[in-house]
């Protein structure tokens, strides 16, 4: 799934979400703290910045999906499990020479 398309199907499942509770626009961003015509953008061109993106997730009761997002994955395999319990994760950086 491309960005654009991404974006779209976030704003369509707004929107969706916005109907359901029979809420207007106007409602949505006020319950936000946002401006209408900054949710009313949104719905259109499905661009909106990440805070205001989480205000409206605030209003609508789905703060926890926007918290799963890039939730670690679940192993796969041995090669990703630490050494011990104890063991830190391979961070990225540079090497020590």
């Amino acid at each position: 799934m491309n960005p654009v398309i991404l974006r779209r199907t976030i704003a369509n499942h707004v929107r969706a979400c916005r109907l359901r509770l029979r809420w207007s626009q106007e409602e949505l961003a006020e319950r936000a703290g946002i401006k209408l015509a900054t949710y009313r953008y949104f719905e259109q061109t499905a661009r909106i910045s990440l805070d205001r993106l989480c205000c409206i997730a605030a209003a609508l009761g789905r703060t926890s999906d926007l918290q799963r997002i890039f939730e670690p994955l679940p192993v796969t395999s041995l090669k990703e499990l630490p050494d011990d319990e104890g063991a830190k994760l391979p961070q990225r950086g540079k090497t020590q020479k």
